[in-house]
């Protein structure tokens, strides 16, 4: 395929490089056409200015002067506004400049005025002054100059050379020009490549020189360099910044019609063919050299003539040229050929400047002569009577379109033979008619064979037969059959016989005739032999060999011409005929015979005489050459092979020229053991004179080793129509060297993992092999695919393969690395797996390892995926902000939504792949299958919109593209005819809902780059009554679309309506062998504006029961309840199967004054002894799919918490657990506070917080701790726990209005004026004091009296709704002048608190989960406490928080005079009690009150019996504070057990019966061995005591709690910062442990203690106890610094350490002071302590 490169119309200015040298040249040259020259008379003059409306020059300047000698020069000012101007001017500064007095100048419009300066200098110096002018705009002024001559040149700061080629120049001109008086000579100094010309010269006073820059790099490079202009006798010093860009050129060569072959390698050869040329023709054809580049470049075309002293028969006239950038040239080449049948080659070179490249092209062509033949070889005339003629004719015909001469050879006069046209020319393809004559002379046979010369051709031979009678004689007539037979016994040698002989032995049968009646031996076999003879003479010959060729004689005259061609060397070269005559306009052909003796060139030289006269003898000269055959080899005779692997094969082209011009045999021998490693193609073959001809060399080493091998290369020559001997055999060697390597190929990665793809798309990548060994590798690739992921196996194995390699054969170069492009196309999203296997190619089988080619070689990974978009967290705000954000994850079908993105999409969901515009109807079709519901809620008209924020969030690597595209957004646009103009119903509520923008999006479209998020805002608007729903179309460009149905409902005001999550609630799967099932919840959520009540009809739940057995499988704990506004009902159900199987049992809730539900109950029961490890337990976030961090952002949030959802997991019953969550205040200038609540008693009877309120301050933290209390039953939680934040800010501001507006009411109240004004106005001001007290009351009504008045007035339609009546009325809505709106309080911003985990029986959870039960702390007291009653929904549970009071609800509904008479009854009488005498009394003495008779009669198997029994007293625990009461009750128990053990019983009128000084009397009396039993007694007493202790729950749980709060107290440190708990720890010696033998016995008084030091130790206990609301108010005031914590418990009492002794006993010694410092306890640090554990459950 030949490209032609059309360059010749190529623009330039496509190129910017050329551009810039365009434009440079441009510039500089414009001087040279121009021819501009300055002189001192014609300088630029100075240049004029406009000041303020005068125009005057800028300055005023003298140049030729001389000392002392006063030159004047005037300033003209010139008014050039339409007003008149006043001017004033101050003289110069100096004495050589003077002017005139300064006076003011007035200057009409128009006019101009004259100031003359004079100048007188007194030394040869530069002067320089100014005078200043002052006009009413501002002032200006005019420099006077005066210099001296200078030598000063002018040249241009740049040039720009053209672009150049490298090794060419390119030149461009300025002028240098004199800006002096002075002669200024001047010289260049600048740095290759660039030369100016002149270098030097001498410049005339304001003359100029044109140089010259030349630009001649050698480098391809952009060059910048300054030139240097040094000038004057100073050389003073000017620079002219030089640049230019060199580049390489690029040429490449075609043939006109064939495609281009040239590059810049000299090995690679392109031919031009002459193909077949006629001899002593001249043909002529043409290359075409290509310029790529864009730059011009030379170049020069060398024949490579070989030693020959003969000339060449191609010539190329053109020997050097200019090609311009990006264009072509045309060279012709001649070939003129003169030996016919000779194959002619040469070589030409194309060079460039520098030889940085150089290309070969072969010239070959052929010379071809003519083809003459004769119609008829023989011409048989038969019998012809004497006397009588006969003629025949014969036709001479030239075949080929070459002309040529023929002559017969025959004297027609003589002869009785006679041609009619002996001589002639034969023009190209013509034919002529010869008419030959036989004229018998005497009675005989007649044979002669006649000869025709042909010039460049053979000749040939007409045999002319004929037979003459006559009367008398009358001889056998003669056949070409007898010529036959006569040539054939001659062949045979049997014509030297004389007849008679060949008688004799035809008679003695040695003789006899064969089939065609010739003579032959009888033992002779027949044979022929094919003798070669021609009349062609060769240029070159073989030693002794002959040549032959033809000479042409014309005779271009009107005369006969004789000749005579005599040789003087008769045994070299003979002539036929070498005499003779040529008629007039004739010709006579020569025939030569030359047979040289001596080698290399001879000459020979011929006199020819002419008409026997000397004056016309010439001679001819004859160059005979006679050649060896000679053949060169290519680098010296030897070929050099590159290291090759063993077993495969290395292939190299190797060129042998034929020094001769003759053509030669060639043969290539190999010894027997090259044989095997060596071969050539062609082994055997004819190369031509003068060619060089390409072998192919294969080299295949078969061990690891180096080779010398020697091949022979015989040559002779070639046996040819003109020479007909062949020569000697010569022969020449080659060397071979080469070396057998062992190769292997790698890969730099051996694996690569192309990350995701999207699903048909591709992805490129390099696999890059390397070859570290020293040959080079033919190999083979083979792709392997593996599909994996969740799929059918057999489904993907059919799968095309979606991997493709560049090329799957190709060769590495030794030590080098190799490029392979491959393109992946996953067609799944799945995990694709391609192994690649190399394979070297011609492996043979010598012992290699076969296991290394099944080897893989490398492994290529990626993962289909399609654009997925993720839901991480979505909040609520408006009207729903209530709910939790459990409830909207339900509400929006958000893990769904999750699950469908996550799947692949459809076929019909990829038909448009980006969001299109694709339906003409309004209700577009659908093509994906899944629907997800987006459940905004309920509410009441004119409510706060419901307002949705959904985070979307891009997981993967590839951009997604998502788009929320409402039915309207899907419908083409049509034109208004194509419109039906008829809507169905659905059509009609679609149009209503997105006319009033009920349900709006913001933004509906983005782009989520990988890891990006956006959140996008959902709202609906309460605007109109009733059921709202609209497909909306998630659509992910090439992925996913998922149909949204939007659903909104809107009631009237104080609407009962209960919004069911769910019409259909799935149980969690319950065991069948469980005898306590967990108790699980259903949620009911009141949206409207009122409270509603539930009842919950079991009539189908009872009829399941009766159907297993009376067994309860449903069972609801709360079926009947009130649910306030807003509120959520938590029916709480115990699902308990019987069987491994589901139930289900559709249960009606009905609404009091409202819509009821019929809602279906599904559980499954399961065995566990079938599923085995299958039936595992779960962490219980696992049921919950909303996120546990807050993620979207919502504008005006102050607070974020660390956590929004905390799951405590799986824990036993009759458990506490603790969490750590932090409270962030992210403003920098607002001080927010919060207060936590519970929405029902559900929740605040399981959960508590501590603190539950608090303040941050601008950037602060803090931490609140989640206590979860496991009650008896088992059962799922899932709480919400709310926390309001305030801006204390306008918390402040709505205070101090509020006061401001109480203030004015009550002023309004108690102040009234009376005055003499209408009645109406008094009705006015009392209407503004009613209006203070309800505003909005009164504003409403107003409203709806104006509204109705407007409607009467005008009497028109009634609007569809009032505008007060939604929630943007609202929000427009006015009071009427002169009222004053109650301020209203800042509205909370909500935050939600998710606190799941599931609770299991003891014996459950030792069950499964034996290894966790460790982890638990199993409190006793709550075992012993009575489950709590079952509230109602909607009721208060424990008193904590802002919603704790349990008599809001009563209070709320209560009127306000009730409320007032319930207030002055309680003062009353909270008054008459404190001021009554007796009531003080009993306080008084109820605090002395002795101990009880009954408590002398404890006793300790009593107290134990108690213990078991359960029976002991206990104060029931409490959500806020329970660690505290705990501390205390525990405290006084182990004091009031210390009190009892001793050994009589306390009372306060009698003494104790054992006291001090009494048992220290008793022991002086004892013996040493009563006084050992006595101590002996004591340590058992102090065991025995401790042992009990120990099993007391109250000491149990002390110990737990100061566990926890030393816990905690490091935990809260270590978030402040105080502690580094990932620091080193510090190796503390503790004391020796203290055997119970060598415990030292406690004197009496320390076993005796009184009542006063228990109560001293309860009371000190009790003072460490500060509540959470304490410690929050000691953290609101701003003075108030923050307690440091301790890391350990601390007791204010020293004296407490006889009780915490006890509690060192379980750790076998009394603590040490490092870890119990008893003199350092705070109460701050102490409210720290009985707060929960972060993320870890004691």
């Amino acid at each position: 395929m030949y490209l032609k490169m059309l360059t010749s119309t190529c623009a330039l200015k496509s190129n910017a490089f050329q551009e810039l040298a365009r434009k440079s040249c441009n510039k500089w040259n414009v001087h040279n056409v121009a021819k501009t020259k300055i002189s001192g008379r014609k300088r630029t003059k100075a240049v004029k200015s406009n000041f303020y409306g005068i125009e005057v020059l800028e300055y005023l300047e003298w140049l030729d002067w001389d000392l002392g000698i006063e030159s004047t020069k005037h300033i003209i000012l010139k008014n050039v506004q339409f007003k008149t101007q006043k001017l004033k001017y101050s003289p110069p500064s100096t004495a050589f400049f003077t002017t005139l007095f300064p006076q003011p100048v007035v200057l009409s419009p128009g006019t101009s005025y004259s100031l003359p300066v004079t100048f007188c200098a007194v030394e040869k110096q530069d002067y320089e002054d100014r005078i200043v002018f002052e006009t009413k705009g501002g002032k200006f002024s005019v420099v006077l100059q005066a210099s001296l001559p200078s030598h000063d040149v002018q040249l241009p700061d740049l040039a720009c050379l053209p672009i150049c080629a490298i090794f060419e120049s390119t030149e461009t001109t300025f002028h240098l020009r004199n800006n002096s008086k002075l002669l200024t000579p001047f010289h260049w100094e600048v740095q290759n490549p660039f030369f100016l010309i002149p270098n030097t010269g001498i410049l005339k006073p304001w003359g100029d020189c044109k140089i010259k820059i030349v630009f001649q790099p050698h480098t391809p490079k952009v060059f910048d360099i300054i030139a240097i202009c040094k000038f004057g006798e100073n050389e003073h010093e000017k620079f002219l910044k030089l640049q230019g860009i060199a580049k390489f050129p690029h040429l490449l060569m075609s043939v006109p019609g064939q495609r281009n072959e040239m590059s810049g390698q000299e090995d690679v050869q392109s031919s031009l063919h002459f193909g077949h040329v006629a001899v002593g023709c001249i043909a002529e054809k043409h290359l075409e050299i290509h310029n790529y580049s864009i730059v011009n470049t030379s170049f020069s075309v060398v024949h490579l003539q070989q030693a020959a002293m003969v000339q060449s028969e191609f010539t190329c006239e053109v020997r050097e040229g200019m090609i311009l950038a990006c264009s072509k040239l045309q060279i012709p080449f001649k070939f003129m050929p003169q030996t016919v049948g000779a194959l002619s080659v040469n070589y030409f070179h194309i060079k460039q400047p520098g030889n940085i490249s150089r290309s070969l092209l072969k010239v070959t062509g052929s010379c071809k002569g003519p083809v003459v033949s004769l119609s008829d070889l023989k011409l048989n005339f038969g019998c012809v009577f004497l006397g009588d003629v006969q003629t025949y004719s014969v036709e001479i015909s030239n075949l080929t379109d070459v002309p040529t001469f023929y002559q017969f050879e025959i004297d027609c006069s003589q002869s009785v033979f006679v041609i009619d046209r002996p001589c002639g020319f034969l023009g190209g393809e013509s034919t002529q008619m010869m008419k030959v004559t036989f004229r018998p002379t005497h009675p005989m046979n007649y044979y002669r064979r006649v000869a025709c010369l042909i010039h460049h051709q053979d000749p040939l031979f007409l045999d002319l037969i004929g037979t003459c009678h006559s009367d008398q004689l009358m001889p056998a007539i003669l056949t070409p059959k007898h010529l036959e037979q006569y040539r054939t016994n001659m062949m045979r040698g049997l014509t030297f016989y004389p007849p008679d002989i060949l008688t004799i032995m035809q008679q003695e049968g040695k003789l006899q005739l064969d089939a065609d009646g010739a003579l032959m031996l009888v033992a002779e076999k027949c044979c022929q032999s094919i003798g070669l003879g021609g009349n062609e003479m060769l240029p070159a010959m073989y030693e002794k060999g002959t040549a032959y060729r033809t000479l042409l004689l014309k005779n271009t005259g009107d005369t006969p011409l004789t000749f005579s061609l005599r040789s003087p060397h008769e045994t070299i070269i003979r002539i036929k005929p070498n005499i003779g005559f040529i008629l007039p306009k004739a010709h006579q052909i020569l025939t030569l015979k030359v047979s040289p003796q001596n080698e290399g060139l001879t000459k020979y030289t011929l006199p020819l005489h002419l008409n026997a006269s000397e004056k016309y003898n010439q001679e001819l000269r004859l160059f005979c050459t006679v050649e060896k055959p000679l053949v060169s080899l290519d680098g010296n005779g030897y070929l050099y092979f590159k290291p090759t692997c063993i077993g495969t094969l290395s292939k190299r082209s190797y060129f042998i020229t034929n020094m001769t011009r003759m053509p030669l045999y060639f043969q290539w021998k190999t010894s027997a053991a090259g044989f095997k490693v060596l071969s050539v193609k062609p082994n055997f073959g004819i190369i031509q004179a003068n060619e060089s001809l390409a072998q192919l060399w294969s080299f295949s080493p078969q061990e690891q080793q180096k080779y010398f091998l020697k091949p022979h290369i015989y040559v002779w020559g070639v046996k040819g129509p003109h020479c007909t001997e062949q020569g000697k055999k010569i022969h020449f060697t080659l060397r071979v060297i080469g070396e057998g390597t062992v190769g292997r190929i790698t890969v730099e990665k051996e694996h690569i993992h192309l990350g995701d793809i999207l699903v048909g798309n591709t992805q490129s990548g390099d696999l890059v092999l390397l070859n570290n060994e020293s040959c080079s590798l033919n190999f083979s690739l083979n792709v392997k695919q593996d599909i994996t992921g969740p799929c059918d196996p057999d489904a993907v194995v059919n799968d095309p393969m979606a991997f493709e390699l560049e090329n799957h054969h190709g060769t590495i170069p030794a030590r080098s690395r190799l490029y392979f492009r491959f393109v992946a196309r996953p067609v799944r999203r799945l995990h694709y797996t391609w192994t690649i296997r190399s394979k070297i190619l011609s492996a043979k089988a010598l012992g290699a390892d076969t296991d290394e080619e099944e080897k893989p070689l490398c492994s290529v990974t990626a993962d289909g995926v399609y654009p997925m978009i993720f839901i991480s967290d979505a909040r609520c705000l408006g009207s729903i902000s209530g709910i939790s954000k459990q409830q909207l994850w339900r509400l929006f079908s958000l893990n769904i939504l999750n699950e469908y993105l996550q799947r692949d999409p459809t076929e019909g969901e990829l038909l448009y792949q980006v969001p299109t515009r694709h339906s003409t109807s309004r209700c577009p079709p659908v093509s994906t299958p899944v629907m997800v519901d987006f459940n905004f809620g309920a509410a009441p008209v004119c409510s706060d919109p419901a307002i949705v924020l959904l985070m979307l969030e891009n997981r993967e690597i590839l951009p997604v593209d998502w788009a929320f595209l409402f039915p309207m957004e899907q419908q083409l646009d049509l034109e208004y005819w194509a419109e039906t103009g008829e809507f169905n119903p659905t059509e009609l509520h679609e149009m209503r809902i997105e006319d009033n923008h009920l349900f709006t999006m913001e933004p509906k479209s983005g782009c989520l780059f990988p890891g990006q998020r956006e959140t996008i805002q959902l709202t609906y608007r309460h605007e109109l009554s009733g059921t709202d729903r609209i497909p909306v179309l998630l659509k992910l460009s090439h992925g996913r679309e998922i149909l949204l149905n939007f659903i909104g409902i809107t009631m009237p005001k104080d609407h009962c309506y209960v919004h069911f999550l769910a019409t259909q609630h799935r149980f969690a799967p319950v065991c069948i062998d469980t005898y306590h099932p967990p108790k699980q919840v259903y949620e009911l959520y009141n949206g409207g504006s009122g409270r509603v009540i539930y009842d919950i009809q079991l009539d189908s739940v009872k009829s399941i029961q009766e159907e297993n057995y009376n067994h309860p499988i449903f069972r609801c704990l709360n079926p009947r309840g009130e649910i306030r506004s807003g509120m959520t009902a938590y029916i709480e159900w115990i699902f308990s199967p019987l069987e491994a199987k589901s139930y289900s049992v559709d249960v009606p809730i009905h609404i009091l004054n409202g819509d009821s539900a019929l809602v279906t109950f599904t559980g499954i029961g399961y065995d566990k002894r079938i599923l085995g490890t299958c039936a595992s337990f779960n962490d219980p976030s696992s049921f919950f799919g909303a996120p546990g961090v807050q993620r979207a952002p919502v504008i005006g949030q102050l607070m974020f918490m660390s956590e929004e959802r905390i799951s405590f997991g799986n824990i036993p019953v009759f458990t506490k657990s603790s969490r750590f969550i932090f409270l962030y205040n992210v403003s920098e200038t607002e001080v927010i506070t919060y207060s936590w609540h519970s929405m029902s008693a559900h929740v605040s009877e399981a959960s508590s917080i501590a603190p539950i309120s608090g303040v941050l301050q601008p950037g602060g933290s803090t931490h609140c701790i989640v206590t979860l209390r496991a009650c008896k039953t088992p059962c799922f939680y899932d709480l919400d726990l709310i926390c309001e934040v305030y801006s204390k800010q306008q918390v402040t501001q709505y205070q101090k209005e509020l006061q401001e507006w109480e203030r004015e009411k009550d002023r309004q109240q108690v102040e009234f004026t009376i005055t003499e004004q209408s009645l109406q106005e008094n009705q006015s001001v009392t209407l503004q004091r009613q209006c203070c007290r309800d505003s909005q009351g009164t504003c409403s009504r107003k409203k709806r009296k104006d509204t109705d008045t407007k409607i009467m007035k005008y009497k028109t339609l009634p609007p569809i709704k009032e505008l007060t009546e939604t929630w943007v009325g609202r929000k427009v809505e006015k009071l009427s002048p002169g009222l004053w709106e109650k301020p209203k309080p800042p509205k909370a911003f909500l935050l939600h608190l998710g606190v799941i985990a599931r609770a299991h029986s003891m014996e459950e959870y030792h069950k499964n989960f034996p290894s966790d039960v460790s982890k638990h702390y199993i409190m006793r007291n709550l075992i012993s406490e009575p489950l709590p009653a079952v509230s109602q929904a909607g009721s208060r549970g424990r008193p904590w928080g802002k919603w704790t009071n349990t008599t809001a609800d009563s209070l709320s509904s209560a009127s306000k005079e009730d409320m007032r008479l319930v207030i002055d009854v309680l003062t009353t009488v909270l008054r008459c009690l404190l001021e009554d005498v007796s009531f003080q009394n009993v306080l008084v003495a109820q605090t002395a009150e002795p101990i009880p008779y009954f408590a002398q009669f404890w006793s300790e198997e009593g107290e134990e019996l108690a213990m078991k029994s359960g029976k002991r007293a206990g104060a029931k625990a409490s959500s806020a504070g329970t660690g505290s009461e705990q501390v205390q009750d525990s405290t006084h128990l182990m004091g009031k057990e210390e009190t009892l053990s001793s050994t009589a019983p306390r009372n306060p009128d009698v003494k104790p019966i054992t006291s001090l000084d009494s048992i220290q009397m008793d022991e002086k009396w004892l013996t040493a061995g009563g006084q050992e039993v006595l101590n002996t007694i004591r340590i058992e007493e102090q065991l025995a005591r401790r042992q009990r202790l120990k099993r007391l729950p109250e000491f149990c749980d002390l110990l737990e709690q100061i566990l926890e709060n030393t816990l905690q107290n490091i935990v809260i440190e270590a978030s402040r910062g105080e502690v580094v708990l990932t620091a080193r720890p510090r190796v503390i010696a503790l004391p020796p442990m203290i055997s119970r033998n060598s415990i030292e016995p406690f004197s009496m008084q320390e076993l005796s203690i009184s009542k006063e030091e228990v109560d001293q130790d309860v009371s000190n206990i009790q003072d460490v106890e500060i509540s959470a609301h304490q410690i929050s108010e000691s953290k609101i005031e701003p003075d108030h610094a923050t307690p440091k914590v301790s890391s350990v418990p601390e007791i204010k009492r020293p004296g407490s350490l006889a009780a915490l002794k006890l509690v060192s006993a379980s750790h076998g010694g009394i603590p040490s002071k490092s870890w119990l410092n008893l003199s350092r306890f705070s109460k701050g640090q102490a409210s720290l302590y009985l707060s929960a554990l972060s993320n870890c459950t004691i």
